[in-house]
């Protein structure tokens, strides 16, 4: 349903009236309004009892929004197994952190996460590396995510671009053995201040090397550099350091780097042999900057490593 944030806040602090109700799906009217977060009741004198809801989904028009919505489910004792949230901003990384904090201590025991930026293209504005710099997401603000031990679906899409590392990807592997859905959104690069190289935490084997720690996985997005190590001896170190993930059906590699067809593809053929698709990501959008897309050269090569593996094609 479409209403005011208002409008929102009064439902779910009433949701105990409603037993019923599974899931909500709620998309906020933004009327050009200033609305006050939404006022909450005390609590009232006897006990409901925490409400149980199998979803719910709110669209936004602002990360704050979201925050307002989550207190009001804490305070009136709301549980959520599925919870996603998608705001019509660009948010910036600290509120991006805090969205997901409020969500991990309300629903401890939450199995599916979701958060999405709609202006995460970049086409509402011009965006070059300053302007993204503060929406940058660092393994420091995800921290919360490692006490989600029933997670098996986390999906996330903001703005601003994903600068992870293995330690990370350790923990998150260690922390939720159940995943089977994993997304970072990996449409964008962030360049380096002087070369305008992108600037990468992750190589393409520690993504593999996640991959294969994870028995359930299913889908995996990840940005990461793919390029072969200048090196021979790099190579074959980190060629024998893969991991096989026999359960990975699709790879989402957006922007990741690449420069050589046979590196990439040996790499998949051992690491991920029953994959069926592999998405990556050329943009044209003339609002963004060359440094932050992935260049013709590079999408050829993917292309072509998707064609010498036989994988589908959208």
């Amino acid at each position: 349903m479409s209403v005011r944030e208002d409008t929102i806040g009064y439902i779910l602090s009433n949701i105990h009236d409603f037993p019923s109700i599974h899931t909500l799906e709620f998309t906020v009217i933004d009327d050009g309004q200033t609305i006050p977060p939404p006022p909450y009741d005390p609590p009232r004198s006897h006990n409901h009892g925490p409400t149980y809801l199998t979803r719910l989904w709110i669209i936004s028009r602002s990360g704050d929004s979201l925050l307002n919505m989550l207190e009001i489910c804490r305070e009136r004792s709301i549980q959520v197994d599925d919870v996603g949230g998608i705001t019509y901003s660009s948010s910036s990384s600290s509120l991006v952190s805090a969205v997901l904090a409020r969500a991990s201590k309300t629903w401890p025991d939450i199995t599916q996460l979701s958060y999405m930026d709609k202006d995460r293209s970049g086409y509402k504005r011009q965006y070059n590396r300053s302007t993204l710099e503060p929406c940058i997401i660092t393994p420091s603000l995800l921290i919360h995510l490692l006490t989600l031990r029933s997670l098996t679906s986390l999906d996330l899409q903001p703005f601003g671009p994903f600068i992870l590392d293995p330690t990370f990807l350790d923990r998150l592997a260690a922390s939720c053995p159940l995943l089977k859905h994993c997304v970072f959104s990996t449409d964008k690069r962030f360049p380096h201040i002087k070369t305008g190289e992108p600037q990468w935490g992750l190589r393409f084997t520690d993504a593999l090397r996640f991959a294969g720690k994870l028995p359930h996985l299913r889908i995996l997005g990840i940005a990461s550099d793919a390029r072969r190590p200048p090196t021979p001896s790099a190579t074959d170190k980190q060629t024998q350091e893969i991991a096989v993930c026999p359960t990975l059906e699709e790879l989402h590699i957006g922007v990741s780097s690449i420069d050589d067809v046979s590196y990439v593809e040996d790499l998949m053929r051992r690491s991920v042999p029953n994959l069926i698709t592999l998405w990556w990501q050329y943009s044209a959008n003339l609002n963004m900057r060359t440094e932050l897309r992935m260049s013709e050269g590079e999408r050829d090569i993917w292309q072509e490593v998707e064609r010498n593996l036989g994988l589908l094609v959208y």
